[in-house]
């Protein structure tokens, strides 16, 4: 997955959770990795599909 494709995903999530009750939200490193993932917290999967294929995972410390 192109990683410029990622951004609008990102600009989502730091619109939608302070909705939620999260008062502090920081984005930190955003990368393109294969492979297992590992994180402690809470994380969210998001698949696409259609004319762009790939997932995007959220992952929130508690």
């Amino acid at each position: 997955m192109d990683v410029k494709l990622l951004n609008p995903f990102i600009e989502a999530v730091n619109s939608v959770l302070p909705q939620l009750g999260f008062q502090s939200i920081e984005t930190k490193a955003v990368t393109q990795k294969t492979g297992k993932l590992s994180f402690i917290g809470v994380v969210l999967t998001l698949g696409i599909v259609g004319d762009k294929k790939g997932n995007v995972v959220y992952s929130i410390d508690l």
